[in-house]
Formats: C-alpha cells, sequence, structure tokens
C-alpha cells in the first residue's frame, strides 16, 4: 500500500487508468478507443456496462441516449439491433462479450468493469452479475476488476465473482461487503489515507491536468483515471 506524502518510480502506465478508453484518438468506449489506450502502453483500462432492453450488455456510460447524441429515450428501452442501428449512425457500438474477446489478446491489461445502476429497475442484483459472469471467458477472469456505485451490484460481485471488485464511491451507502478499489472524485482524494489503511487501492477520477495528476500520484494516491491516456503518460515520463 502507498503512504500518503511519499512518490513512486513506478512507471507512469502502471498508475494510469485509460477512462473509457484513450479519448484523445477515439469515441469514448469503443474498441477503437481501448485499441488506442492499448497501442500507447496501458495496463488499466475502464469500461460502462449498460443493458438493452431485452438484456444485452453494451460498453455505454449514460442510460440516456442525449449525451451520446444518439436521439431520444434510453438504453433499456432499446433492443440491441435497434440500439445497434441507431448507433451506426454516429460510432459502432460494442457489446461487452465482443470487448472481452479483444481482452483475450490483451493478457497484460486489467479491465475495470463499472455495472451501471439502470439494471436494477429491471433484474436483482443477483442475476445481473450472473448474466455478466455468464459472459466472461475463464481465461480473463483474472483481468477483470467488477466495479459499480451502487452496494447492491458490489456486495453481488463479491458474493458470485471469484475475483476482485470495487466501488465507486458516490453519495449512495457503503457497500457491506469487503471490496479491493475505491475509486474517488479527484476533488475527494483526501479520503483515501483512511481506506487505504484498510487494505483498499484508492483510485480517482477523472484527471486531464498532467500538473494535478503529478501531485495526486505524489501523495499516495494508487490509480489516476484520465480521458487522454496516451498524452498523460507521456507528460508524467517527461516531467
Amino acid at each position: 500500500m502507498l503512504k500518503a506524502g511519499r512518490a513512486t518510480k513506478q512507471p507512469p502506465a502502471g498508475r494510469l487508468v485509460a477512462h473509457r478508453g484513450d479519448q484523445a484518438n477515439a469515441v469514448e468506449n469503443t474498441l477503437a478507443a481501448f485499441q488506442s489506450a492499448a497501442q500507447a502502453g496501458a495496463l488499466f483500462l475502464e469500461c460502462d456496462i449498460q443493458f438493452t432492453r431485452d438484456f444485452v450488455p453494451v460498453i455505454l456510460h449514460d442510460h440516456s441516449l442525449k449525451r451520446p447524441g444518439l436521439g431520444r429515450g434510453s438504453v433499456s428501452e432499446r433492443s440491441y439491433a435497434e440500439l445497434l442501428r441507431q448507433c451506426g449512425r454516429h460510432y459502432p457500438l460494442l457489446r461487452f462479450d465482443a470487448l472481452l474477446q479483444w481482452l483475450m489478446q490483451h493478457p497484460d491489461i486489467t479491465l475495470f468493469v463499472e455495472i451501471k445502476p439502470p439494471v436494477l429497475r429491471r433484474k436483482s442484483p443477483t442475476l445481473t452479475v450472473q448474466m455478466l459472469l455468464a459472459l466472461i471467458p475463464q481465461a480473463v477472469r483474472t483481468q477483470i476488476i467488477l466495479i459499480s456505485q451502487s452496494a447492491l451490484l458490489v456486495e453481488a460481485c463479491h458474493r458470485q465473482f471469484n475475483g476482485k471488485v470495487g466501488w465507486v464511491a458516490t453519495h449512495q451507502r457503503v457497500p457491506d461487503s469487503d471490496f479491493d478499489y475505491l475509486f474517488l472524485s479527484a476533488d475527494r482524494a483526501a479520503e483515501a489515507v483512511r481506506w487505504q489503511q484498510r487494505g483498499v487501492k484508492c483510485a480517482v477520477y477523472t484527471v486531464n491536468d498532467s500538473g494535478r495528476a503529478t501531485a495526486l500520484l505524489a501523495s499516495g494516491i494508487d490509480l489516476v483515471e484520465t480521458n487522454y491516456f496516451g498524452r498523460m503518460q507521456q507528460r508524467l515520463a517527461n516531467a
């Protein structure tokens, strides 16, 4: 565990998370964004899971289709086939299983998989996690870390997944189960120390300024999420 106030000599790639891939070169949460990050040397990636009306897990951050510029409605209102056509006018929609097949070709990469809470309106936490686990090949399970804002989902992951889990700290309740990683907004980085003392690794999001990233890492933060992995890695390496 890192100690607050002490820097590390670990290379930047080992302490940066490519948040939804490298967004400098491709649309977030697309295979091109993840490939770009991998080519730049990323060891940690983060993606987001939403479920279509027919419960196909797809790599999208928002439940609403507004922010990606896809029109009205929400992910859960569209079947996979409908959403695929809708996304295809803008960028290729990525399925979770397709991302996992790609991950099998990159054994050095760890993937943080954030399960978004809207699925809980339609499925229990237990069934949600079961649906995802059914898609994860045994060969990549050690590369996967399941995370969520929802304490219910974190607890279900802890019960069912024989691997590491994490909690994205919002103003919702803290999970009753243990977790291995904590994700905090950068302005809450001071809270990391008490969690690190309990053996939890702490990551902060989303930092795109190299000076701030340097300060956070020097203070003892374990990982920093950035939208622009290649650019950030180069700046930290040259600092």
